[in-house]
């Protein structure tokens, strides 16, 4: 079901946009969060990424990770979003 929204041009254009704009806000903050909360400089998330505690540090790589993941995935089904509006414009390929 979500592979079909995904394919449907404006459902991957959609994802796309909101994708990339989360991870774009999540930039706009230098926040280090743990689960719903903010952590300060050498505290210890118990939340952390397989249940193991994880650094304030640790922390803020994870965040940056998902920042970039989201923005690079949201950027990946505009352009597939894109490609299918396209191709549906232009119509089948000549025979």
């Amino acid at each position: 079901m979500l592979v079909g929204f995904v394919l449907n041009r404006y459902g991957a254009l959609g994802l796309g946009v909101i994708a990339v704009l989360v991870g774009l806000l999540g930039f706009s903050t230098d926040k280090v969060t743990c689960g719903d909360r903010v952590m300060q400089p050498g505290g210890i998330c118990n939340a952390g990424h397989r249940g193991d505690p994880a650094t304030y540090d640790e922390m803020r790589f994870q965040n940056r990770v998902m920042r970039i993941g989201l923005v690079g995935g949201g950027t990946v089904l505009l352009s597939v979003g894109g490609v299918l509006i396209v191709r549906r414009r232009l119509g089948p390929p000549p025979q």
